[in-house]
This record gives structure tokens, sequence and C-alpha cells, in this order.
């Protein structure tokens, strides 16, 4: 068992590369959006850095925070919206910039452009509604800890920002992107499938937590009419 001094260092660790993966995820968004909107040329490598920063930071402050064994309502809000403004945020401008680029190519990778544009905006749903429906649980007293579903979840989502990276960066040497479309397609049906069955697990999750509440309250309720009718 760790000292509880150790235990509050290693609380903080998490927190602070939490926040850490926030500042990378900004300057991220940022060069991104100067892509778009200023047409300076795309620093893919600087990109991969930061992204591949921010998910190392993802796994490990999920680590402090489990050796720390502290439970942190901050922390566990704070954590998970950091990974949604990371994941929503960074593919939302990754597919303004590959829509951009799909009107150079045929028919075939519009559709492919056009499914990419529909899977994002089902992940940014689910993952806004988790984040909502999360931070109203956990005001309500359910845990809302990551499970290990979420943390898969984040990690096929943050290995499917690498590919996209690597199709952005490999489109203007190969004019990949009429096939290569269809695989970032695939990683994003993934992310789908796992954010969904993530939704499914918090729902199963908080049900479960309800119901043991409410028969704990009923079990309550029966031993103090039990104790009244006994005195009476």
């Amino acid at each position: 068992m760790l000292e509880p001094r150790k235990r509050r260092w290693l609380r903080f660790l998490a927190d602070a590369l939490t926040t850490l993966r926030l500042i990378a995820t900004v300057v991220t968004d940022l060069v991104l959006y100067n892509n778009i909107v200023n047409g300076i040329a795309l620093d893919l490598c600087l990109i991969f850095s930061l992204s591949g920063f921010a998910a190392i930071t993802d796994i490990f402050d999920g680590i402090f925070a489990r050796l720390s064994n502290i439970y942190s309502p901050f922390g566990v809000i704070f954590d998970k919206t950091v990974d949604k403004i990371f994941v929503i945020t960074i593919m939302a401008l990754f597919e303004i910039i590959t829509w951009n680029l799909t009107g150079f190519f045929s028919s075939w990778a519009l559709i492919g452009a056009a499914l990419s544009v529909l899977l994002v905006l089902i992940i940014v749903a689910v993952d806004l509604s988790l984040g909502i429906v999360g931070a109203i649980c956990l005001r309500r007293g359910y845990n809302v800890e990551a499970a290990r579903i979420g943390k898969n979840k984040m990690v096929v989502e943050s290995g499917t920002l690498l590919v996209w990276i690597a199709i952005l960066y490999l489109e203007p040497r190969y004019s990949i992107l009429p096939w290569a479309i269809w695989i970032l397609n695939g990683c994003l049906a993934m992310s789908v499938g796992l954010a969904c069955a993530s939704a499914r697990y918090y729902y199963v999750s908080i049900k479960h937590q309800k119901t043991k509440k409410e028969k704990r309250r009923g079990n309550e309720n029966f031993a103090c009419s039990w104790s009244r009718s006994k005195v009476r």
C-alpha cells in the first residue's frame, strides 16, 4: 500500500498529464485550422508527434490514477472531457481537409468521403452524449470511471487519427486517397462500433447502480419501519 503522500503525487501527475494532453490538442487544432483557413502548409510530422504524445498521456494518466487509488470526481470528468475534445475537434478538422482533397478525384472517392463524414458525425454525437450523460450521472453520485471498453475505444480512435495522418502525408506523393479513404472508413467504423458498445456499457452500469441504490434505500426504509413498530 502506497503512502498517502505518494498517492496524492500520483493523482497530481495523472491530472498534469491530462492538462498536457489538452495543450497538445489545442496546438494541433490551431495547426489544422491555419491550414484550412489560411492555406498554411500542413506540418504532419508535428501533428503526428502531438497526437502520439496525447495518446501516450491518455494511457499513463489512467495508470497513475489507478495507482493512486484516489477517486477524484474532478479528475474523472476532466479526463473524459479532454478525451472528447481531442477526438471530436481533430476528427472534424481532418474531415474538412480530406473533403477538400476529394474534390479532385472520382465520384468513388467522393462517396467514400461522404461516408467518412457520416461516421465522424456518429462518433461526435456518441462522444458528446457520453460526456454530457457522464457529467450528469457523476453529479448524481454514480460511478462513471473509465472502463476497459472506454479505453479500448480511445485507443482505436487515436489509431484512426494516426492512419488519417499517414494518408494525408502520402496523398501528395502517391495520390492514394481514392482507395485509402475506404481503409480510413474501416477504421472509423470500428470506432463507431466501440463508441456504441461503450455507450451501452455505461447505460447498463448506471442502471445496475440505480437498482442497487433503490434496493438499499428500500431495505433502509423497511428497517426503520420495523424498528418503529417494535418500539411501539
